[in-house]
């Protein structure tokens, strides 16, 4: 064990290493998905491409999903286009943190599905960073290095656990990120 101003000093020096050894993703908060009913939420990007502004951001809405449409933040414009059911925003650069307004029609689907939403963040320096991975038979959420925003039908989209922090330390200039539950998910299942 380590004590005193030893321990004191190691833990300075290994804090600000951990914020670049955890990941954290994009995800939507918003109102009450439920079928049929029009859903209002942003999608939230906590954090940009190892230090490049992000200038563009892809968003692939489920293919059941209707009625797509994209708010933009100053400084950037969106496109909607429902045969691909995308959209596509543009503009920036963008601090670390940034919030994309999106709204659709849910899907006739049961309560407890989740919608899965892909999203490609292209930053300065041509970097890209590919939001797309949804579990399956042999990888739960939770072991997704780069997991697809999602929201569950019948639920309120909401912070996911533990995001609360890294919103405060990232408003507070901090940059905190690290893996969590989802979206009132307490147990990632498929």
């Amino acid at each position: 064990m380590i004590g005193g101003r030893c321990g004191i000093a190691l833990l300075a020096f290994a804090l600000p290493i951990l914020p670049a050894m955890v990941v954290a993703h994009p995800y939507i908060v918003g109102s009450e998905v439920e079928p049929g009913e029009h859903f209002e939420g942003k999608l939230v990007l906590t954090h940009d491409c190892n230090n490049q502004p992000t200038v563009e951001v892809v968003l692939r809405m489920p293919r059941e999903a209707t009625h797509i449409e994209a708010d933009s933040p100053k400084g950037w414009k969106s496109s909607v286009d429902p045969a691909k059911g995308e959209i596509v925003w543009q503009g920036g650069p963008t601090p670390d943190r940034m919030e994309l307004g999106v709204s659709f029609e849910v899907p006739q689907v049961a309560e407890g599905t989740k919608l899965y939403i892909p999203v490609v963040q292209r930053c300065t320096g041509g970097e890209v960073q590919r939001w797309v991975e949804m579990p399956d038979a042999e990888k739960k959420q939770e072991d997704l290095g780069f997991p697809a925003a999602f929201v569950i039908v019948g639920k309120k989209a909401d912070l996911p656990e533990g995001e609360e922090a890294a919103d405060e330390a990232a408003a507070g200039g901090g940059h905190k990120h690290h893996h969590h539950g989802h979206h009132g998910d307490k147990k990632p299942s498929q």
